[in-house]
């Protein structure tokens, strides 16, 4: 740690610092590509860890639980001093159930560190965290990180290593290019500025001659750019240094004092080789071959550097490389070309990002002049969290100067705010804090405050407005445990308030109380509910009884193509005769295409605002393109209502349209095509079938989980004579007799799930994408662990680089509890994989599928011998929630005795 003196010397700087000489970086990367090592190393730069413990320490990491998995689990800051330059660094998770730290980490930052294994390559985090930052107009720095694998590993050449170093550089690039193709076919415009996009890619594009790609072995501290050999170079071959620069890493050679094209073709050694790759490599082959401590000590004096003091050779080595290339200063150079905090937000794109609403202009005044001197405070919230029941808010200071003891109020629309005080001022230093009277524009404090703030956007003036709304989403949250602890009332109520803490301080959590009273949890995944769990731990919630994982599944209808078109549609109408009233209700259940689901995912905002009875633009095109994705999907489609329809018939029933689904089941639709109507009735008796339509689809017939995809058809509704012959007078039915009200709902629900059981029903499971990687020896063993999983293998590929074999499946989240610990144990620790969420799937397998056939009866045997995964998720859920199985509970059982005697 830094002396105090250095320290309040550092705190004064930050105190008056220019808001031109600060950046704010992120580090994103996969998993274990070096992220918190490359984090240390630059810590160590200032002081604050001794050099020996870069990578060991992993200082950023300040959790227990951190230490022991070895993996960053919190977005962690600390700010550091690079004279003239003051950098803020934000250190991000690497797991993908930690995606809502990792966001919160780029919508502060204005320059991002992406750090990849340059043996493993790009990633799934890779591609994800790229779009994140492209998405939010970071200024993205490439790091080759553990270029010595290439050689202690791989065993390389140098030639060898450039070709490797080159593919992988071209990958990045490929990857880039396919995300700014996705974004611009995301914004539909009508005219595609082809030109204007290939400028704005050109711009982005990763190429050491551009000065943002870096290379580094941070476990080693070093790190260099083509910049740092160019400029040593350049003298000793008598060329300008930005002209070798330029062709440092192209096809080029050095041959008759000139640079000479076409190395490659004429098998001569490219630039790279002879004056990057060569004098590592020889470095390398003396620390770690030779193992000569003599050798290294006169390539250290050969290179102009201080003699080596180490007596061992990886320490000498050590030592050697991190005063030669320090990783601290190419950082520190590649980080000063890029955008000041002064610069972050003067584009009109990336305050439109930042703040859609666009509806103060004087917030956008603010942001775009990012100015210390202006009367205006601006402060965003990055994130809450606690450290000694201090109440801190992760805050950047977006404009003004926040001092101590100062009030600012919560920027809200249409809402009276509060004025908070100021506690305190910190600058973060990992775990640690130092407090200081005031930050100005472009900083990233920790701000202490008695409550935890009701709005993101914090200022010194009362603005009605949206203000800022930075993407804090993460991976949806899917995984859900309920919460038990004694009868206590003090332990309840403490466990609520831990609970509510919780759900404060991090994004990706949902917390609600369930219909039988208990506390439900829900988190991204299981190493993120472990972390939960744990967090509720320190809280003092030692007791705590926590039930097995609940993963949700949804419940939708298929085709039917085992009846023919004639049966499906006399046979799936459903009719239900209320006969105290004489009224009649006729539908049908219709399954919907994947296409119009995702048109409603899509404009989801808009399903609430046609409840609702809003009508704006947005809701037009919604409607348009519903129709659109409906005419040209469903007519035609075998085994359904749709299969004899014209895009005329489908747009005419997509025209009677009444209304969608409820929050739980957002996506199915009910359909109003009562050819004989009695608007009277309809009108009145409208809010009651709506309430039995949202009651049916929030609880599937299958095992009473929400109903998705779904189109439930009204075909007749309205009262009907009574019968010639019978004998009671009944009076006139008033449609308004809540008795009728109420049997209508009940009615319409039942009708519904009536008209669901007749067709063919299916469970919906949320699926993880899992990558796989493996030696070969393990291949067989990995693949009886996806087997017993039920996973699905998409493809197996060897990587070249490695020799490791690497599998691509999707995994039931359901099965994918304990999934990585056996897989550990199961390939004796050789095996590792990813999963992060993919979709939605639909199981094929029918849960209520007997043998019927002669063939089915001959393979299956009377009981079906093979196990219905299908039913066996069913048969749980409803075990689960209390709903009656088809399953024989064998009591008392006894073996039949042998009549016959044994001799």
């Amino acid at each position: 740690m830094q002396a105090p003196r250095e320290l309040q010397h550092f705190a004064d700087a930050f105190s008056k610092a220019s808001a031109n000489a600060i950046r704010n970086v992120c580090i994103i990367a996969h998993v274990d590509h070096g992220k918190t090592t490359i984090a240390d190393a630059l810590i160590s730069s200032n002081g604050i860890i001794p050099p020996r413990l870069v990578g060991q320490m992993r200082f950023l990491d300040s959790r227990e639980d951190e230490q022991e998995r070895g993996i960053t689990m919190k977005s962690s800051v600390v700010s550091l001093s690079f004279d003239p330059l003051l950098l803020n660094l934000v250190d991000s998770p690497g797991h993908v159930d930690f995606l809502a730290e990792v966001n919160s980490a780029v919508n502060v930052a204005d320059v991002a560190l992406l750090v990849v294994d340059v043996v493993e390559g790009v990633c799934s985090q890779t591609e994800s965290l790229l779009r994140q930052a492209v998405l939010n107009q970071v200024q993205v720095i490439l790091v080759l990180n553990k270029i010595d694998r290439l050689i202690t590993e791989l065993k390389l050449t140098e030639s060898e290593g450039f070709q490797h170093i080159r593919q992988l550089i071209e990958n990045v690039n490929s990857t880039l290019s396919q995300i700014f193709h996705g974004l611009l076919l995301e914004e539909q415009t009508d005219q595609i500025e082809w030109d204007k996009m290939d400028a704005v890619e050109l711009r982005h594009h990763f190429h050491p001659s551009h000065g943002n790609v870096l290379f580094s072995s941070a476990i080693f501290g070093y790190a260099f750019s083509v910049e740092d050999f160019a400029s040593k170079w350049a003298p000793k071959l008598k060329l300008e240094a930005s002209y070798l620069q330029d062709n440092l890493f192209s096809d080029c050679y050095f041959a008759s004092g000139q640079l000479q094209h076409d190395a490659e073709r004429k098998g001569k050694k490219t630039l790279f080789e002879q004056l990057v790759l060569t004098p590592l490599w020889e470095v390398y082959k003396v620390a770690f071959q030779d193992k000569d401590v003599d050798k290294l000590k006169t390539t250290a004096l050969k290179l102009g550097l201080p003699a080596l003091k180490s007596k061992r050779c990886e320490e000498a080595f050590h030592e050697l490389m991190r005063t030669w290339m320090p990783l601290s200063s190419a950082v520190a150079r590649a980080v000063a070309r890029c955008q000041s905090a002064k610069q972050a937000f003067t584009s009109d794109a990336r305050i439109a990002r930042i703040f859609p609403a666009n509806d103060c202009d004087e917030i956008v005044k603010g942001l775009k002049s990012c100015d210390p001197e202006d009367p205006l405070l601006l402060l965003f919230i990055m994130k809450l969290y606690v450290i000694d029941d201090k109440k801190l808010a992760v805050c950047r200071v977006m404009n003004g100067i926040v001092k101590k003891d100062q009030f600012v109020f919560p920027v809200r629309k249409d809402k009276e705010s509060d004025s908070q005080r100021v506690n305190s001022i910190n600058i973060m230093l990992g775990k640690d804090l130092h407090e200081v009277e005031q930050a100005v524009a472009g900083s990233i404090v920790a701000v202490e405050f008695t409550d935890f703030p009701s709005s993101c956007t914090l200022s010194n003036q009362k603005i009605n407005s949206e203000g800022l709304g930075f993407d804090t989403a993460g991976m949806e949250p899917l995984v859900r445990v309920t919460l038990r602890t004694s009868l206590d009332l003090q332990t309840a109520t403490q466990l609520k308030q831990g609970l509510k803490h919780l759900s404060i301080v991090d994004p990706s959590v949902r917390v609600f109380e369930q219909e039988d009273g208990d506390l439900a949890l829900v988190t991204a995944g299981e190493v993120h509910l472990q972390k939960c769990l744990q967090d509720l731990e320190q809280l003092g919630l030692t007791d705590l009884e926590v039930s097995e994982p609940i993963v949700p599944f949804l419940e939708t209808t298929v085709p039917d193509l085992q009846s023919s078109n004639a049966k499906i549609v006399a046979t799936h109408l459903t009719e239900c005769f209320l006969k105290n009233f004489n009224l009649k209700l006729k539908l049908r259940a219709v399954p919907l295409s994947e296409e119009i689901v995702q048109v409603m995912k899509k404009y989801e905002k808009c399903l609430s605002q046609f409840k609702e009875g809003i009508r704006s633009p947005e809701l037009l095109t919604f409607l348009k393109e519903l129709k659109e994705a409906a005419s040209s999907t469903l007519p035609g489609t075998k085994g359904t209502f749709w299969v004899r329809k014209t895009r005329e018939d489908v747009e005419k029933i997509f025209d009677g349209l009444w209304t969608f689904g409820p929050r739980k089941a957002k996506f199915n639709i009910l359909f109003n095509m009562i050819t004989e109507k009695d608007d009277t009735v309809i009108r009145s008796l409208e809010r009651a079938v709506i309430g039995g339509f949202e009651l049916a689809m929030s609880l599937g017939p299958l095992c009473d989980e929400p109903m998705h995809g779904v189109g439930i058809v009204v075909e007749e509704l309205g009262f009907v004579a009574p019968e010639e012959d019978s004998e009671e007078e009944k009076e006139p039915v008033e449609v308004t007799d809540p008795q009728l009200q109420g049997q209508m709902i009940s009615a319409a629900k039942q009708t519904i799930r009536a008209a669901l059981r007749k067709t063919p029903m299916r469970l919906v499971t949320p699926m993880y994408k899992c990558k796989i990687q493996t030696s070969a020896q393990a291949l067989g063993k990995v693949h009886t662990v996806l087997g017993q999983r039920h996973a699905k293998v998409l493809d197996e590929d060897i990587n070249q680089a490695t020799g490791f074999f690497e599998i691509d499946c999707y995994l039931p989240i359901v099965e994918s509890f304990d999934f990585c610990e056996q897989l550990r144990k199961k390939t004796s620790g050789v095996a590792s994989a990813q999963l992060h969420f993919s979709h939605w799937q639909v199981i094929d397998e029918d849960p209520f599928w007997q043998p019927s056939t002669e063939e089915e009866l001959e393979e299956f045997g009377e009981k079906g011998d093979t196990v219905n995964q299908a039913r066996e998720y069913m048969n749980n859920i409803r075990r689960r929630k209390g709903l009656p199985t088809d399953e024989v509970l064998v009591v008392n059982a006894e073996k039949q005795r042998n009549l016959n005697r044994k001799k």
